[in-house]
């Protein structure tokens, strides 16, 4: 006979396997469809809205010209402003990395969901 608390254990390890079996085909799915999560999409779209609001931003703080703004709180305003766009612009290609690029298969998005 087994004991009632290794019986529990295992039981619970079985329904862990079968949750993240149900996770990975809904993800093989989702992704065979798509090409990419639609999270993915939309930190995509959020990026891109953040480039062009601080694109924006930059033109309005060039008062001078093409040139930085003199020192003061001004400055360090431009100064965070392109590293923003500079943070935005790396985050989008990363996140065009993580996408599934050709034909996508569902066996090629369970393998890269694997991964």
């Amino acid at each position: 006979m087994v004991d009632p608390l290794t019986a529990y254990g295992v039981s619970v390890n079985i329904l862990q396997c079968i949750e993240l079996g149900s996770k990975l085909v809904q993800k093989t799915i989702e992704y065979s469809a798509t090409g990419g999560s639609h999270e993915h999409d939309t930190l995509r779209s959020l990026a891109q809205q953040l480039i062009v609001s601080n694109a924006h931003l930059q033109t309005s703080l060039q008062t001078n010209g093409p040139r930085k703004p003199t020192p003061g709180p001004a400055r360090a305003l431009y100064l965070a402003n392109e590293e923003c766009l500079k943070v935005s612009k790396e985050f989008i290609s990363l996140i065009e990395e993580l996408k599934l690029n050709g034909h996508v298969t569902p066996w090629k998005s369970g393998m890269y969901f694997l991964r």
